[in-house]
This record gives structure tokens, sequence and C-alpha cells, in this order.
């Protein structure tokens, strides 16, 4: 009969430090850390965050047609660009355009029901999302 395999303690620490002392490790370490200090002192960032913020201030509601007409003007220049640039579009490439934009809508056109129905969403659909329960 075997023996049950005993952890050695001093695996972790030496697996750290391997880790640690690995170029390729400290290569990808450092490249995920680019983005977010090259966001720090973007321009770019300075002229975007107050729009962020007067974005989160608005209501939900609000917040939610927005998106909505963005996803909108979205679709509808996607299907300008391939109509007048790409191959022709068959029947499925068309009902799959018009149910994207028949989805958007409902949003755009009823922003405080989709907010409604959010916020009274079934306990099926919180546990569905491991949500807490309230």
């Amino acid at each position: 009969m075997a023996t049950p395999w005993v952890p050695d303690p001093a695996e972790e620490a030496r697996v750290k430090e391997v880790l640690d002392s690995s170029r390729l490790v400290r290569w990808l370490d450092a490249a995920i850390d680019v983005p977010p200090r090259a966001w720090r002192s973007s321009a770019l960032r300075g002229w975007l965050e107050p729009i962020a913020q007067d974005f989160r201030a608005l209501p939900s509601a609000d917040q939610v047609r927005w998106i909505a007409w963005a996803i909108i003007v979205a679709i509808v220049t996607h299907v300008a660009l391939v109509v007048g640039f790409g191959e022709p579009a068959g029947w499925a490439t068309w009902t799959a355009w018009l149910a994207f934009l028949a989805a958007a809508l409902v949003p755009a056109l009823s922003s405080q029901g989709v907010v409604a129905a959010w916020t009274h969403r079934p306990r099926w659909v919180r546990r569905l999302l491991s949500e807490p329960e309230r």
C-alpha cells in the first residue's frame, strides 16, 4: 500500500522563488502593468473622465437609454458600411441585423421599464447570477 502524499511546507516558497527569478514572469508582470500606468498619465483620461462622471451621475433609466442608442448607432453604422462596401448580404444576415436592432430598440424606447424589470427580477435570476439574497 502506498503512503499518502504529504505536501512539503517549503514547496510553496520554492515555487515563488523560481517565479520571482524568472525573466519571463517579470516581463509579463511589467507588460500587464503598462496600460494602467499609461492611463494614469494619459491626456485622453483628462478628457474622458468628466464625461464618465457625468454619465454615472445620470439616473439608471437615462444610462440604459444612452447605452441602447449607442448600440443602435453602432448597428446602423455597421449595416451601412457592409451594404456600401461589402459583399451582398443574405437573408440570414439581414434577419440577424434586424433582430439585434429590435433588441436594442426595447431599452432605447422603454428604458424605465427595463430598469424596473431589472430591479424587480425574479429570485431564480438572482440565483442564476449568484447574487446574495436581499
